[in-house]
C-alpha cells in the first residue's frame, strides 16, 4: 500500500498531499529556512510519523522554488 500511495496509484481519500501554503515567497527568513528544513534534513522524520516520503525530483522541485531564500 505504501508502495501505491508513493507512487501516485492510491485514491484521495485517504492517501492526499499535505500542502505548505504562504503567499508569494516567504518574506521571512525563519519561515523560508523551516520549509526548506521540512525537504532536507527533516525528511528523516517522514516515515515514523506515518507519511509517504517524496521522490528526490519532487524534493529538488519544491527547493528550487526558494532558491531566492
Amino acid at each position: 500500500m505504501v508502495e501505491a500511495i508513493a507512487a501516485g496509484k492510491y485514491p484521495s481519500p485517504p492517501a492526499r498531499l499535505l500542502h505548505l501554503v504562504c503567499q508569494g515567497k516567504p518574506k521571512r527568513k525563519v519561515v523560508a529556512e523551516f520549509i526548506k528544513w521540512t525537504f532536507t534534513d527533516g525528511q528523516q522524520y517522514v516515515e515514523e510519523s506515518g507519511y509517504i516520503n517524496l521522490s528526490q525530483e519532487k524534493i529538488q522541485q519544491e527547493l528550487e522554488k526558494l532558491n531566492d531564500n
